[in-house]
């Protein structure tokens, strides 16, 4: 034991390679005894970052509590103001009370909103509890007697007690949390007995023994009351249950560990290009930066950046900052469809791993209705941070309930913005989100050729483009890959081409007629004519003619037509070719299958429209354009195939079948000819060194 304390460096810090986690806590953890920590923060969330130590606390047969820790209550702002009214000592108490128990509730309740996310949330908070009920842990809070309103308890000390009478003590920034021993820059001072007594460890464990016994001249210390201890007693599970919760860490810790030797195995390479990486990494994703400042200067406002570009990082970046200088703590987030709200969840799980206060997140769509819950909390001036994830078709009844309410800290965020004029959806919302602090519309492109009017009313709903960043900006920049486009060429049947002169002796009609708009005529002629080319017969022939000897570009493939009853024409001309195809027609089609074509069970997806927007298909390399309707849409479905995939396929390049009417390409003119343009074009933009 002496060799190992021996061998503790003087100070961790993780700004400096340190992992405090892996390189000390953990390794004293599972050495010592006994425990005693004091700490600002103190989650859950820590138990993984004990790792092995963890499994070997739980299984000791004595019921010698080893963990002791004093943690801050992290106090709501409004409790910290109903605190200072308290000046009968009995009072105070009862507070302290309801204050721990609620710590304890909200805890369950954003394990509970989100198991569908992350199971091991659950793991870990079961684990927890039963160390609590084991008296393996032992939790106090401390509570400053001189509240203001802004104060809070923070020392951050503690001691590892191991045979022998040998101690290890330490003090420095890290709480007791996993962003304090993994995720934050923060440094700790280490201190030995070897020698023989030691000035900082006898400090350190006297203060905190008088402030375990509640003795300490500036602060309460309150342990758990019998009602809290009941309710972790409900959550905690038996000794068989927890066999298989051990179990499933185990799992987690042995992956961690194949990580952690990986990531050895190869930071001596990496090392070496640290530096350039890290210059290149920084101006390839500096956009990002750039059009947060943006916004918060602005307030309002779209950012249009291309598919892959992380609309979704970029969002988080303004939230985070946002939240950091405390303007704002309810956050709207809408858009259409349920695999986009799932992709949004898991991306807030991820960002929120990295923050310290609970972030409740609630959904609205129809599979969960937490509109009332999210409109709860603003009553009151209650500043606990909401996210509610709310599919577009209930937005305007959210805004309805909450155009009386006070929204100065409020920031709402509209994925795929460009959807909101269609359903006349702009209209249900006109002047609804006036007060809301901060508005946010996302898209990788904004505005259609076609229809300006549309394009003004987002505008002066949401706000100006006030940043772009473009598909030709992304594969310059290596953040989409290059790709190469084939066309094949078809012509119209007798009876099609009819059917245009048919649509033409209409438009004329109805211009001599005077009882339609002028823009109206053409907007029915132009959908139309253009549904008489996107669902053109002789493309099936042509479509199975050019792949049945390129079947390798049915692999990872998407393909997209206009109308489900086309697909299924599709479907059974190819099936015979690779019986791995299935359709994927609308927002409630199976998400088996793109779970299995993430995974390669599944090589091809025909569908219409639902995977235009916001699916993310790493492993998708190739798409046949059977049907595009809009440079809008070619963008959306290009940047879904154009998304790098490092882990996978590292030299990734996209390739684009698109159909080409031979009579537009003979008279360069057309909706297709300017499809057939603008990717040959885009086809030969190649990545840049930066």
């Amino acid at each position: 034991m002496r060799e190992f304390i021996q061998n503790l460096k003087i100070c961790y810090h993780s700004g400096f390679n340190d992992n405090l986690g892996q390189d000390f806590y953990s390794p004293c953890l599972a050495r010592c005894i006994e425990y005693k920590r004091t700490t600002g923060d103190f989650t859950s969330n820590v138990i993984l970052d004990w790792g092995k130590a963890l499994i070997n606390i739980v299984q000791r047969e004595d019921e010698k509590c080893i963990i002791k820790i004093i943690a801050n209550p992290n106090l709501p702002e409004e409790d910290k103001l109903t605190l200072k009214t308290f000046i009968d000592n009995r009072n105070r108490e009862d507070f302290y009370d309801k204050i721990t128990h609620n710590i304890f509730i909200n805890a369950l309740n954003l394990v509970e909103g989100n198991l569908n996310r992350d199971k091991s949330r659950e793991i870990k908070l079961k684990i927890f509890c039963y160390l609590i009920v084991t008296k393996k842990l032992i939790l106090k809070f401390g509570f400053p007697k001189h509240i203001t309103g802004a104060n809070v308890f923070h020392t951050k000390r503690g001691i590892f007690y191991f045979e022998d009478n040998l101690k290890v003590g330490f003090s420095g920034s890290s709480n007791e949390t996993h962003g304090g021993h993994l995720l934050n820059i923060e440094d700790i001072n280490i201190y030995k007995n070897l020698d023989g007594p030691n000035l900082h460890i006898e400090d350190i464990e006297k203060k905190f023994e008088l402030s375990w016994e509640g003795k300490a001249p500036g602060f309460d210390t309150r342990k758990l009351s019998q009602k809290t201890l009941d309710l972790v007693s409900s959550y905690a599970p038996s000794k068989n249950k927890l066999k298989e919760y051990l179990r499933v860490f185990e799992e987690i810790e042995k992956s961690n560990e194949k990580i952690i030797e990986e990531n050895d195995k190869n930071r001596a390479v990496l090392k070496n290009n640290e530096t350039k990486n890290l210059k290149t990494s920084d101006k390839k994703w500096s956009f990002q930066n750039d059009a947060v400042e943006i916004f918060l200067k602005k307030k309002n406002g779209i950012l249009e950046m291309a598919t892959g570009t992380g609309k979704t990082r970029t969002t988080f970046k303004i939230i985070e900052k946002l939240i950091n200088e405390k303007k704002i703590n309810k956050i709207i987030i809408q858009m259409k469809g349920t695999e986009l709200i799932d992709q949004w969840e898991k991306e807030l799980n991820d960002w929120q791993l990295n923050r310290s206060e609970i972030i409740r997140s609630l959904k609205h769509n129809s599979e969960k209705k937490d509109l009332d819950k999210f409109i709860a909390n603003f009553k009151f001036g209650n500043d606990k941070i909401d996210v509610i994830f709310i599919s577009q078709f209930f937005l305007p009844d959210l805004l309805l309930k909450l155009k009386d309410e006070d929204l100065s800290k409020t920031i709402i965020v509209h994925d795929e913005v460009h959807n909101l004029p269609t359903d006349n959806m702009i209209d249900k919302i006109e002047g609804l989100q006036k007060n809301i602090a901060y508005k946010l519309g996302l898209s990788a492109t904004v505005e259609d050729e076609y229809d300006n009017e549309k394009h003004e009313k987002l505008f002066k709903e949401i706000g100006p483009i006030i940043f772009s960043f473009k598909l030709e900006d992304a594969i310059k920049r290596g953040i989409l890959v290059e790709f190469d486009v084939d066309f094949i060429t078809y012509e119209l049947t007798k009876e099609e081409k009819k059917d245009k002169q048919k649509w033409m002796i209409w438009r004329e009609n109805e211009i001599k007629k005077k009882l339609m708009a002028a823009s109206t005529i053409d907007e029915i002629f132009r959908r139309e004519v253009s549904k008489i080319n996107k669902k053109a017969i002789n493309k099936l022939e042509k479509l199975e003619s050019y792949i049945k000897d390129k079947l390798h570009l049915l692999e990872k493939c998407f393909i997209f037509a206009l109308e489900t009853n086309y697909g299924d024409l599709i479907l059974q001309r190819l099936i015979k070719y690779i019986p791995e195809i299935k359709t994927h027609y609308d927002e409630y089609a199976d998400k088996k299958n793109l779970q299995d074509f993430a995974s390669g069970n599944l090589k091809c997806i025909i569908n219409c429209r639902m995977l235009n927007e916001g699916i993310n298909m790493k492993s998708l390399s190739n798409i046949i354009l059977v049907s595009s309707e809009s440079k809008r849409q070619l963008i959306q479905r290009l940047g879904r195939v154009l998304r790098i995939d490092e882990d996978n396929n590292p030299n990734k390049r996209a390739f684009v079948i698109d159909f080409i009417e031979d009579i537009q390409k003979n008279n360069e003119k057309g909706p297709d000819y300017n499809r057939y343009e603008y990717l040959n074009e885009l086809s030969k933009i190649k990545r840049q060194n930066l």
